[in-house]
């Protein structure tokens, strides 16, 4: 897990963020200044990027160290 500030915005990023092969899945979401990148390998969570909002770091930091299957 990283934690940075760039001109005042907040960036976190969390596990493997890079899609590195066809077994990974990325799901982004931008509204405004606010960008959230979502690195799945099958219905676990293996890496996050988080700009501007970082409030739910904690949490998906957890659910890719614990490697839980979240598909519900």
């Amino acid at each position: 897990m990283n934690a940075v500030t760039v001109y005042g915005l907040p960036i976190v990023t969390i596990g493997s963020a890079n899609q590195m092969d066809d077994t990974r899945e990325v799901r982004t979401f931008r509204k405004g200044n606010i960008y959230r990148k979502l690195v799945f390998e099958g219905n676990r969570l293996v890496g996050a990027v988080l700009v501007s909002a970082i409030d739910y770091a904690g949490i998906l930091t957890r659910f890719i160290r614990s490697r839980a299957d979240i598909a519900a």
